[in-house]
């Protein structure tokens, strides 16, 4: 087994005092890290009512081959994030985008958000705090305050309810985060025998950020997760990445274990110093349901920050491993394969601060842990540049 990383997304936090001034401001910001939903919302910001936000452009193409499989897209997309203050104590928020795609695909199974046109949604939400520092959210939540791609994509939401607490000092603040939310998917008849129940996904995240006071930043997350009733084409498509189902079509498939296990994360920066940033990360994954050797996953990753002029350089290096059976494929990291694979994946930002853009690659090769007919080697290659966020 190969030790790998991921590390935890954690706050997305609306406070009623001053949050410390810790990671999100060194030159690798939590999107260097894979915790796409770390967002800091000032007192001031949150509290005044009126629209704010922020947009950027993005552009790119990105080529995946797998066997006789393979894709080429170009994708340009407009992406917004915005909140709206309605009074001191309740807020609604948006993350949503645009992404104009074209290209050629041959391949059986499209990598979700890749293969079409469409309007992306990672969250919206109506925000309701009854008291100081406890916050009620109902909406389309995202899933990157999990901040583990193994188990589940951060930008993927479901529809459901979410419950926050938040705790801070002076160089660290902490959160628990409760959500009862409902996994999305698309059915026909065809698709079911019968009528299915409600699916859920329940989970329980604790977060922790703790700043030295010179050199070090560390950040952890635990997390306790819980799906049910996941339909049969769920099933059925799962199986098709990398989960042990039982069925040969969409309506008779079921999953061969239940998933209800334990997602752990975590990180260290050094970040003291002006012209570069260190950061090293690990996330651990298991399904306490799956028999051994089918229920973990496991990143690690190695992420750095150069700055020269009016330039950033951040080079970031990740081992991946996830077993069969770990999470449901269907909702965790297309980019990545899914499940049932282990490999590496390599990125390059270079950020041009003046000019307020910056260029990205990035190159993910992975290979099945077991064999698997649906399954083998699978590449994929992204180049993109991308504007900076410009506040409105």
């Amino acid at each position: 087994m190969i030790l790998l990383f991921n590390s935890s997304s954690l706050f997305t936090a609306v406070a009623s005092e001053p949050i410390p001034t810790l990671i999100a401001s060194s030159q690798l910001e939590k999107e260097d890290f894979e915790t796409a939903s770390l967002s800091w919302v000032s007192p001031g910001d949150q509290r005044r009512e009126e629209l704010q936000g922020k947009w950027n452009l993005r552009f790119g193409g990105r080529n995946f081959s797998e066997a006789e499989d393979e894709a080429t897209h170009i994708r340009m997309g407009l992406f917004v994030k915005g909140s709206y203050g309605l009074s001191s104590h309740m807020s609604l928020h948006a993350d949503t985008g645009v992404s104009l795609v074209s290209g050629r695909e041959q391949s059986r199974f499209a990598p979700a958000g890749e293969d079409s046109s469409q309007i992306l949604v990672n969250q919206f939400y109506f925000n309701y705090e009854p008291a100081d520092r406890l916050y009620l959210r109902i909406g389309a939540l995202s899933q990157g305050h999990i901040g583990n791609s193994n188990l589940i994509d951060p930008k993927m939401s479901f529809p459901g309810l979410m419950q926050q607490v938040w705790w801070s000092g002076d160089a660290w603040v902490s959160k628990l985060t409760l959500q009862q939310v409902i996994p999305t998917s698309k059915s026909l008849d065809v698709d079911r025998q019968e009528k299915e129940r409600l699916p859920t996904f329940y989970s329980e995240t604790f977060s922790l950020l703790y700043k030295t006071k010179k050199w070090w930043e560390i950040e952890g997350s635990l997390t306790h997760f819980r799906f049910s009733n996941l339909p049969s084409v769920v099933a059925a498509k799962s199986g098709q990445l990398g989960n042990t189902i039982n069925g040969e079509y969409n309506a008779n498939s079921q999953f061969l274990f239940e998933f209800n296990g334990l997602s752990a994360s975590g990180g260290l920066c050094l970040c003291g110093f002006e012209a570069i940033q260190y950061y090293l990360g690990y996330s651990y994954l298991e399904n306490l349901e799956a028999d051994r050797g089918f229920s973990k996953g496991e990143t690690l990753s190695l992420a750095v920050g150069i700055a020269g002029g009016n330039v950033v350089f951040k080079p970031k290096f990740t081992l991946i491993y996830n077993e069969s059976d770990s999470s449901p494929a269907y909702y965790n990291d297309s980019g990545r394969g899914h499940n049932n694979r282990q490999g590496t994946e390599s990125a390059l930002s270079l950020e041009f601060t003046k000019l307020n853009f910056k260029l990205l690659a990035k190159y993910t090769s992975v290979d099945t842990i077991n064999d698997d007919p649906f399954q083998d080697s699978l590449a994929t290659t992204y180049v993109g540049l991308e504007t900076m966020h410009v506040d409105f």
